[in-house]
Parts: C-alpha cells; structure tokens; sequence
C-alpha cells in the first residue's frame, strides 16, 4: 500500500490521525507527518482515514482495488446494496461504480461530496436516496411529540470494529429502532 497526502490540500482536520494513529501524526500546531508506505495490517485504518477526509487530501493507490473486488464477488454484476456512510468524492465515486443495474445506493454520509451522475454513472435504473427526509414542520411535529414522550428513539451504538455484526442484526430483525455505527466506539 502507498499513501499521499496532498499537504496543500490539507485544512488540518485530523481525522485521520484519530483512525489511523500508527500512521499519521501531527507534529506542533499543524505539521502532518505521515508513512507513505504503511504495511498492510495498517489497511483498513488507512482506507478508513483516506474516506473520513473531509478535504480528501489523503490518495490511497489501492483504493480503486475495492472496485474491482467488489466486481469480482459479484461476478461483474456489482453490489445491489451500496451504502456511502462517509459522503466525500472518493466514496461516492467508488460506490456509483460498484452499484448494480436495478440496485440501491444510499448516501448516509454528510461528507460533502458529490455523485457522479452521468449516463453510465451510476447504472440504468439504480435508486440512489439520502437518509434524511421531511420539512422543518414535519421535524418540529417529531420533536413536540418527542418532547411529550409520545415517541421514544431506540438507538443501539456500535463501534466501528462491529459494524459487520450490526448489519446482520439489522438482517436478522434484532435492532430496535436505528444502529449507530460510530469510529471511536
């Protein structure tokens, strides 16, 4: 795996430190230090940083490797669920990829980026939504009814290292209300 991160894109966020400490590292104030060639057990915290930066400063050459995998599983079909829980660019431009014809893409992440839409991008008939619905009326509605405890959340949190066993949960019909999947537990 070889990373780089574009310094003069980068606004100093450090949200990948917080994901992959063993290699980003914030010297002072604002110095980004960095392994360009972390070793693969450091994989998946790198991929995770590379997707969590809201400027996208950070370039992972086996990025597009998931695209690929992804074809490869499917047996060149692609996914028929796809969920974008970040929302920058390069998420967004791997998940149009790897969504089938007739599939479903979901964009939970509020990361700011964009979709790619195109006449091949993302597949014939494949339903792309957001995770957020309604009008400021509708919300203040759920909220007085919330207040009079007429409605109740039912949130179950979940570590992003359990994130697997949450969508079997959610499979299974064994989460009540919503499943949050947070980075740091």
């Amino acid at each position: 795996m070889r990373l780089v991160v574009e310094l003069n894109r980068c606004q100093g966020y450090a949200q990948c430190i917080f994901l992959a400490p063993e290699v980003f590292e914030l010297r002072g104030n604002e110095a980004l230090h960095y392994d360009p060639n972390p070793d693969d057990a450091q994989r998946l915290r790198v991929l995770r940083a590379a997707a969590a930066c809201p400027v996208q400063a950070i370039l992972v050459e086996q990025l597009d490797e998931a695209v690929t995998r992804i074809k490869d599983m499917t047996r060149g079909q692609g996914a028929q669920l796809v969920l974008d829980i970040v929302g920058v660019n390069s998420t967004l431009r791997i998940a149009a990829q790897v969504a089938r014809m007739r599939g479903d893409l979901t964009i939970v992440g509020l990361g700011g980026g964009a979709l790619p839409v195109n006449f091949f991008s993302p597949p014939h008939e494949c339903s792309v939504a957001s995770t957020y619905w309604g009008f400021i009326p509708e919300l203040m509605e759920v909220v007085t009814l919330a207040q009079a405890r007429k409605i109740q959340m039912l949130v179950e949190h979940f570590p992003l290292e359990r994130a697997g066993e949450a969508y079997q949960l959610l499979h299974e019909g064994r989460i009540q209300g919503r499943a949050v999947i947070t980075p740091n537990g």
